[in-house]
């Protein structure tokens, strides 16, 4: 009986919580500011929309920062780059976070989270690349939310975006506004961050580096902290301050760092070590070998090299710089370092070696494998362009040379010549052939006594046991003759078996020296042919050889002195120019620019003579009133916009049959601004004006004779040339 009792009461006591409980939530308006209600929306807002946000978020990021890559080849990224490919795989979770975070304004906007939640949103948006949106949630939260802890966030947010869509100043405008605010600790970390973010994408290293230092000293222990020391490192290298990039470094292996960045961390380390203690010297070298040797670098090894090498290019042993390159590139399964590797090979053939056909070939490879968002990207680009546009020229000239020195050499002298010289060079192929062939060879049988495997053995040992070296002569045989297979008629012996195989010949009967002599001449006849099919048939031939000739010499001097910056041999091209092509249309141009190349060079003399010439021979060039008033063209570009408005004003005339009107206007044209930039224009839209509004034809024919003398490098030169023969 008190058992039913005790139950009947516990029953009653239920039913009467609930239904206070349902009374209280009843009276949780979102507006009410009592203490349960607000209570009650501060817990739900919290734990069933901020919290399962704040998760996504969070998720996103570690995932991101995890799964970053990065270019060690370039000081690191502050904040690491991301593929917008690979944010699409959040993208969904995002949106979802979202509409959690929303929530909070929906059913709980009374609560303590409702900013916090805004935030959120946000970073969402940014993560989703919807910056705009990003943007003006950061700015309401900084306008409109009492939390001064949301609000710093809010402009550190807001710095990230602008520094995203690359707004510079609109960032720095938010950085001024956080450095006015006070700042928790945790809240100074990520400003510094974000503040060395800013300056490291508008690549000012030394305020980077301030930033990043501040940061650290305030960053916990941890992966994160190691990659600040490490661009702190990286950023100390390049301004040649050594010792604290030693010291950066070092600190890296202290706080837990990946495999990957304690790696490049030890490896830099060694690479900063200082070249007057020959100690130092010898100890880097010795650790760099350590590095080769660990199995755990395997993947390394082309990293390795490339480190040896510009570690040698330190101490100007160029040679051995090079050697460690070629090893690199042989090695490298890596696009990305494979790249760096022939860039810096590039750079080092362009500079200071000079040998540009080869830089140009190696800038061929950079291009093919080198990603559009590296640094310098563009500066390779145009540097590659300027190689394939000289290489072109010089092509053009030495081709078109040789075949006019053929063409005019005596016929059997003409026939022993190429003979000759294709069978030298067809000699020397096979031998490289048979060469490369015969390295392969071995290399197998190397592998097939260690049971396919190399990597134990020392890289002092012989050439072909070194793979790297093999690799690279492998890489290089396909350079130059394509891929081939390792037998079949390229050696002697597999050439002779293959005859064999085929047609029965016992071995007795054929001379292995007769078969390579025959085989070389095959190749030599098929070359011969070839070469008489390019050969000048006739003057005319030789006119259009001609004509290509001049043009490339112009092209080549140009490209020496405007890209490659080489005066002497720009004014070595262009004086072959004037002896071969004393009336060239390009002389006044010529004239010029060897005034100014000499002048520039201290080779007064030479230069006084030819402005001499040019003033003598072209008194009414524009390059002669460069000379003359060296104002000039800053006198003409002041009036430019004036002086095509009217050149305009006077076509539009001309173009509908208003020659009066049109010859008008392109008199006062010249007699107001007799000094213009389109001078040769002007003067051209004048004698069409004249052909069509006079009969006298030997007015036309001198105005036209004229012009052809007086611009002979104008774009409108042939076309004048064009109607002076009409009219003659």
């Amino acid at each position: 009986m008190v058992n039913i009792t005790q139950a009947m009461q516990s029953k009653r006591l239920f039913f009467l919580l609930v239904f206070i409980l349902s009374g209280l939530f009843a009276a949780c308006s979102q507006q009410s500011t009592k203490f349960v209600p607000r209570t009650w929306h501060n817990l739900n807002a919290k734990y069933n929309s901020y919290f399962l946000a704040r998760e996504v978020i969070q998720n996103a990021e570690k995932d991101i920062f995890e799964n970053r890559t990065e270019n060690y080849n370039r000081i690191l990224d502050v904040m690491p780059f991301v593929d917008t490919t690979y944010l699409q795989k959040f993208d969904t979770k995002l949106q979802d976070c979202i509409k959690k975070a929303a929530n909070i304004k929906n059913l709980h906007e009374n609560s303590e989270w409702l900013h916090p939640g805004y935030l959120l949103i946000g970073k969402a948006r940014h993560y989703l690349r919807d910056y705009d949106n990003a943007i003006s949630t950061f700015k309401y939260i900084n306008t409109k939310s009492p939390d001064k802890e949301s609000q710093n966030q809010a402009l550190i947010e807001l710095m990230r975006t602008y520094i995203q869509v690359k707004d510079f100043k609109s960032a720095k405008a938010a950085m001024e506004a956080i450095r006015k605010r006070r700042l928790e600790k945790s809240e100074k970390r990520d400003f510094f961050l974000m503040r060395g973010h800013l300056f490291r994408e508008q690549n000012d290293l030394i305020e980077t580096a301030k930033s990043l230092g501040s940061a650290v000293k305030i960053m916990p222990y941890g992966e994160e902290k190691a990659r600040t020391h490490f661009i702190l490192g990286q950023i100390y290298q390049q301004l040649e301050r050594t010792a604290l990039a030693y010291a950066n470094f070092k600190k890296v292996l202290k706080n837990n760092p990946s495999y990957e960045l304690s790696f490049y961390a030890r490896l830099y380390s060694a690479q900063v070590s200082e070249l007057s203690d020959q100690g130092d010297v010898k100890k880097t070298l010795r650790y760099f070998k350590k590095l080769l040797n660990d199995e755990k670098n395997k993947d390394f090894k082309d990293k390795i090299y490339y480190e040896m090498a510009l570690f040698e290019l330190r101490r100007e042993d160029m040679p051995k710089g090079i050697e460690y390159l070629n090893e690199s590139v042989a090695l490298s399964q890596n696009p990305l370092q494979k790249s760096y590797s022939y860039l810096k090979l590039g750079e080092i053939n362009y500079d200071p070696l000079k040998k540009y056909e080869l830089a140009k070939t190696y800038y061929d490879s950079v291009m093919a494998n080198l990603p559009p968002n590296v640094e310098n990207y563009k500066d390779i680009e145009r540097r590659h362009k300027a190689l394939q546009d000289f290489v072109e020229q010089l092509l053009t000239y030495r081709t078109q040379d040789s075949l006019q020195k053929l063409y005019r050499m005596d016929e059997s002298v003409r026939e022993d010549y190429i003979n000759s010289q294709l069978t030298l060079e067809e000699t020397q192929r096979q031998d490289q052939i048979e060469a490369e062939i015969e390295k392969q060879r071995k290399l197998q049988n190397l592998k097939n006594q260690t049971g396919g495997s190399l990597d134990n053995l020392s890289n002092n040992q012989w050439y072909f046991y070194n793979p790297a070296s093999v690799q690279f002569g492998q890489e290089a045989f396909i350079k130059r003759f394509g891929r081939r297979p390792l037998a079949d008629n390229w050696r002697r012996a597999e050439a002779l078996q293959g005859i064999i195989q085929t047609t029965g010949v016992a071995n007795t009967q054929i001379n292995p020296d007769i078969f390579r002599k025959k085989e070389i001449q095959k190749r030599v006849e098929r070359r011969k042919q070839q070469l008489y099919d390019l050969l000048p048939k006739s003057e005319e031939d030789i006119k259009a050889s001609d004509k290509q000739i001049e043009d490339a010499a112009y092209e080549l001097g140009r490209i020496y002195k405007f890209r490659l910056n080489e005066p002497k041999n720009a004014i070595q091209y262009f004086e072959i120019l004037l002896d071969r092509f004393p009336q060239t249309k390009y002389k006044p141009e010529v004239l010029y620019f060897l005034y100014i190349l000499h002048k520039d060079l201290g080779e007064d003399t030479q230069a006084e003579s030819y402005k001499m010439q040019l003033i003598r021979q072209y008194p009414n060039a524009i390059f002669t009133k460069r000379i003359i008033n060296p104002n000039w063209e800053k006198e003409a570009r002041e009036n430019e916009e004036k002086v095509k408005e009217k050149y305009k004003m006077a076509y539009t005339h001309y173009t509908n049959k208003q020659y009066t009107q049109a010859h008008t206007e392109i008199e006062s044209l010249q007699n107001t601004y007799p000094n213009n930039l389109i001078e040769d224009k002007v003067s051209f839209l004048k004698i069409l004006i004249e052909l069509q509004s006079t009969s006298n034809r030997n007015i036309i024919k001198q105005d036209l004779q004229e012009f052809t003398e007086k611009y002979p490098s104008s774009e409108l030169h042939e076309r004048a040339k064009g109607l002076l023969s009409k009219i003659k």
